[in-house]
């Protein structure tokens, strides 16, 4: 969960002018992180397993990510609210070392959006 914690504070340093301690947009951005990894590795895991890829439980797939955002965001928030001096204290860096997260963590979250793009243009070639 350190990873988590860390993404949380380079987040809430990020958008502490508008948001302060509270730091909601910090929790939504590791919320987002988190679904979108599970939502990656389902969306890997149906393709092979069903052969539809899925697409006959789609309504069910939608009413549970949904459920499991509310989830996910709510243990987050619980987690994180109010906790910014606490992480600002722990993670202490150079400016080089805070350049190459900051890099690696933009980089992450990109991978995690876009996954779904690059599996379907390996993977998603429709049979003739």
């Amino acid at each position: 969960m350190k990873v988590f914690d860390y993404v949380f504070y380079r987040a809430s340093t990020f958008f502490f002018k508008n948001d302060g301690q509270d730091a909601d947009r910090a929790i939504w951005l590791v919320t987002a992180i988190q679904i979108f990894f599970i939502l990656d590795v389902y969306l890997s895991i149906a393709f092979f397993a069903f052969e539809d890829h899925g697409k006959h439980y789609h309504q069910l797939v939608v009413a549970c990510w949904m459920a499991l955002l509310v989830i996910v965001y709510i243990m987050n928030r619980l987690r994180y609210r109010g906790r910014y001096d606490e992480l600002q204290g722990r993670f202490q860096e150079s400016a080089a070392r805070k350049i190459f997260f900051g890099v690696l963590i933009v980089s992450t979250m990109l991978f995690l959006f876009f996954y779904p793009v690059f599996f379907l243009s390996l993977f998603g070639k429709s049979k003739p």
